[in-house]
């Protein structure tokens, strides 16, 4: 507090100085804007190593794909919904297939088909399920459905 003198009076002024602590914010906002920009660097001189008579890989992944109606295809192979964990399940126990799902959908494929693409390769056993990055191209899509349609003309059921 500062005691302000005036005529025979004495009076009190309760404010707070917030020069030096705005001086403080304003040197640590100056030194975060100065090391942010550092921290993002990017290490450009990383190349990955040329692999030359390495083992082949003696196991596979599995590869399920979704298309945009929510029809599944195990390894290109149509699949009811009801059946799917059943279906992984035995694929899962084949001994060449890595305990490695890798789920494929279409970019307009509905969260709750992935969801019980999921759902199945838990049931099934898979230690590790990826969703790929890349989307089912629309290519791929129609030729698996496609393939479905001429299931459909033999007498078969469509997956559901």
């Amino acid at each position: 507090m500062q005691v302000s003198a005036g005529k025979n009076r004495k009076k009190f002024v309760d404010e707070i100085n917030i020069t030096p602590l705005t001086d403080v914010f304003l040197v640590l906002l100056i030194i975060m804007m100065v090391v942010a920009p550092m921290l993002k660097t990017v290490r450009a001189d990383i190349h990955p190593p040329d692999v030359k008579g390495a083992n082949p890989l003696t196991k596979v992944k599995v590869l399920l794909e979704i298309t945009k109606e929510g029809l599944f295809f195990i390894d290109s192979d149509a699949v009811f919904t009801k059946d799917l964990a059943e279906r992984l399940q035995g694929k899962a126990n084949q001994p060449e297939v890595e305990k490695s799902l890798v789920i494929r959908a279409d970019a307009l494929t509905k969260t709750r088909a992935v969801m019980q693409a999921m759902t199945a390769a838990s049931k099934a056993g898979f230690k590790q399920t990826t969703i790929a990055i890349e989307g089912l191209p629309e290519s791929r899509g129609k030729e698996l459905t496609d393939g479905l349609e001429k299931v459909k003309m033999t007498g078969e059921s469509a997956p559901q």
